[in-house]
C-alpha cells in the first residue's frame, strides 16, 4: 500500500536538512567563545 517508507516522509534528512545543517558543524557551534555569546 505504501509506495516506499521514504515516501510516507521523504528521507531522514528531509525531515531535518542533515545534523550539520541544524548546526553548521561542532565547531561551528562554538568557533570561538564569541559566537556563543
Amino acid at each position: 500500500r505504501f509506495p516506499l517508507p521514504d515516501s510516507r516522509f521523504p528521507i531522514p534528512d528531509s525531515r531535518f536538512p542533515i545534523p550539520d545543517s541544524r548546526f553548521p558543524i561542532p565547531d561551528s557551534r562554538f568557533p570561538i567563545p564569541d559566537y556563543i555569546y
